[in-house]
């Protein structure tokens, strides 16, 4: 896995400096354009414009050739950069051949640019090839390039006028007489022109190297630094997995409760833990939890919480006697001295009672009459850190129709960038003025609240929270989800049509109820999205106490409340609008509405015996 990683580094990087390489081709390209454009209006005199004309739209053209290359494959493959060099090559020897004074500056071009590829064996292969090819341009500019002094002396004088020949031939005559009057012109090229520049281009592959060796090394360590990272992201994540295995579904619903819970940990990992399951038909035991500290050892601590709580539940004891076992368990080699905070719960659905113990948790929210508020309870103790810790059984008792919600401390301490907590009163605020679809949807609304509050502020804690809807057999009730549409109407009448008639519901109450759903499902489809497609929301609840039927439509869309729409003068018959809402006014006992967090609220209630 890591020598695949190291490689895939390497290669990944060998393909960026090709794209580099043809970036530095493309430059060079444009740079002989301006050379060769000043040549042609003889900017720079020259005595021989022929070898100008020739080789630079030549090598305007090969330093162009990688943009094609580029756009195949072949830009991937580790050969590629000898391509490309010994293109950069040809046409920087071309240069020094015709034009060997300043020709000479290009030669470090290759050096410097074989650095990108942070390779030894590469830059000494380029350095090499790159005096091998100077050395015999040296003696190709003696013969073929611009009259250079240093190659072929000031000249000789002939009938007292220096001879500078241009042509080939007529160098190689002169060197020939220079050499007879001992004058080795080919011996000077070599130590006065060649050695020096091949000393100043070895420098530069010195400081090539280093740098090449540094950056290679840095490059090593940002590989190896990405595999640990890899290596460390996959355990985190199957340690996440682990986590999530060893905690029951985040939804459950049956005709006594509906139960939705959920973590957003801080990191991959997390301290927080809840669970739910029924220990007989009737007692549904749960319990939230809150880890002291972050990431691993939480989670760990976090684990091994859960298989105490597994093993310590049971029927025959007092929600306080459990966690009494459960802190028992944990202080043993509890040698970091970590926590955990908990409330504790056993619910007997036959009748709402909740025998309940905190062990130093915060304090659950209740709904009563539709508002929530905070559930009256000891504080208690953390668990995990001293042998005889003060815990108290309480008991409460939750009616049909309530709602319970359990939560820990990341969701009230959530700091935004002010260092404002969210506190206890914004949770009980938001969560009064919540208006939920479903209880996933009051948990999710929760977690926006807390994000919006914090407003991109970095999350420091994990936000848990556990909520159980208690319904017990005194309500019947269904929900369905349906698209705004036309077609729609006919799947929202029959759902309140056959949620009736399975309550024994008469037909005559039946005909009333499809009356006022096709009126209200009309109305929103119209009013409140007008020519856009959105979400109603129907929830059927029938009430066994008193057989009452209320009837829930939830929307996002425009506010609109039907109830103050003004009533038609009914012996007006020409005129339109108001006359379905005042039928459904009539047939029904009460209609309600409300606007809470962008949606709106209509219930619809009718008592049927």
């Amino acid at each position: 896995m890591s020598d695949e990683l190291a490689k895939r580094t390497i290669l990944d990087n060998e393909i960026n400096a090709n794209k580099q390489m043809v970036k530095a081709c493309l430059a060079t390209s444009l740079l002989i354009i301006g050379i060769f454009i000043c040549y042609c209006f003889k900017v720079f005199p020259l005595n021989n414009y022929t070898l100008i004309y020739i080789f630079m739209p030549i090598n305007i053209l090969i330093m162009l050739s990688p943009i094609i290359w580029q756009r195949t494959k072949f830009i991937e493959k580790p050969s590629f950069k000898y391509f490309l060099f010994i293109l950069l090559v040809y046409v920087v020897a071309t240069i020094n051949v015709i034009v060997p004074k300043h020709g000479v500056l290009a030669w470090a071009l290759p050096i410097l640019l074989a650095n990108h590829y942070y390779s030894r064996k590469f830059s000494t292969t380029v350095f090499i090839g790159t005096a091998i090819t100077m050395f015999f341009c040296v003696y190709l500019g003696m013969f073929l390039g611009e009259y250079d002094p240093n190659l072929l002396t000031s000249g000789l004088i002939i009938d007292g006028e220096k001879y500078q020949p241009d042509y080939p031939s007529e160098r190689f005559d002169m060197l020939h007489t220079l050499l007879e009057q001992g004058d080795n012109r080919y011996v000077k090229a070599f130590a006065f022109y060649f050695l020096p520049r091949v000393l100043i281009l070895f420098i530069f592959f010195l400081v090539s190297q280093g740098l090449n060796r540094r950056t290679f090394n840095l490059l090593k360590q940002e590989s190896e630094s990405r595999i640990q990272n890899d290596r460390m992201s996959n355990e985190l994540k199957i340690a996440a997995k682990i986590q999530e295995s060893a905690l029951p579904k985040g939804t459950f619903s049956n005709s006594e409760i509906s139960i939705a819970a959920g973590i957003h940990p801080a990191r991959e990992i997390g301290g927080d833990l809840y669970d739910y399951h029924f220990l007989d038909k009737y007692h549904l035991v749960f319990m939230i939890g809150d880890v002291s500290g972050k990431g691993a050892p939480a989670a760990l601590f976090m684990m091994r919480a859960i298989t105490s709580f597994k093993d310590a539940i049971s029927l025959d004891k007092s929600p306080a006697e459990i966690l009494k076992e459960v802190n028992k368990s944990l202080m043993e080699g509890n040698d970091g001295l970590m926590f955990v905070t908990c409330f504790f719960g056993i619910l007997d659905t036959r009748n709402g009672e909740i025998r309940y113990c905190n062990a130093g948790h915060c304090p659950p929210l209740i709904s009563k009459n539709g508002k929530f508020e905070y559930l009256k309870c000891s504080s208690g103790f953390v668990l995990g850190t001293f042998d005889d810790i003060p815990l108290k059984d309480e008991v409460a008792t939750i009616d049909p129709g309530q709602i319970f919600t359990l939560y820990t401390d990341g969701i009230t301490e959530a700091k935004n960038a002010k260092g404002e907590y969210y506190g206890s009163n914004r949770l009980l605020e938001s969560m009064n003025n919540s208006r939920y679809f479903t209880l996933n949807e009051l948990g999710k609304e929760m977690v926006d609240n807390i994000r919006f509050f914090t407003a991109g502020y970095e999350q420091s804690d994990d936000l848990t929270a556990l909520s159980f809807h208690y319904l017990y057999d005194n309500i019947d009730w269904e929900e369905i989800e349906l698209d705004s549409t036309k077609e729609n109407v006919t799947k929202a009448l029959d759902f309140v049509s056959n949620n009736c008639k399975k309550n024994g519901v008469n037909d005559k109450l039946i005909k009333n109820f499809r009356i006022a759903v096709d009126e209200i499902y009309s109305n929103i489809s119209k009013y409140a999205y007008g020519d856009n497609i959105g979400k109603v929301f129907i929830r059927y609840c029938y009430f066994k106490n008193n057989d009452e039927i209320k009837l829930t439509f939830i929307d996002k869309g425009a506010p609109y409340d039907p109830t103050k729409r003004e009533m038609p003068d009914t012996t007006v018959i020409e005129k339109e609008g108001g006359l379905g809402i005042l039928i459904v006014k009539t047939i029904m006992d009460d209609v309600e509405y409300d606007r809470r967090n962008d949606k709106n609220f209509l219930v619809l209630s009718k008592r049927v015996k």
